[in-house]
């Protein structure tokens, strides 16, 4: 990853923690990816994969807490 890249995938994790810090209730990926959209990321596929493996990173290191966010698809993995 260039510095450049590095960079812009750090402005793009606080977008994501600044929206995932307002009140509110928990929110879905898609969710978060919509109210990211309107904060000016780029409404592709390529942005949401990307927010998708952020997302799952900043929950696995702690930066994000589980509770705020509903990823429905885990539920209907498993059955419930």
């Amino acid at each position: 990853m260039t510095v450049e890249e590095s960079q812009r995938t750090e402005q793009f994790v606080q977008k994501l923690l600044c929206v995932l810090a307002e009140d509110g209730p928990p929110l879905t990926p898609l969710g978060l990816f919509w109210r990211l959209t309107s904060e000016g990321i780029h409404n592709d596929a390529e942005s949401y994969d990307c927010l998708r493996q952020i997302l799952t990173r900043l929950r696995e290191d702690g930066r994000c807490p589980s509770r705020l966010i509903v990823d429905r698809a885990e539920l209907t993995i498993d059955g419930n």
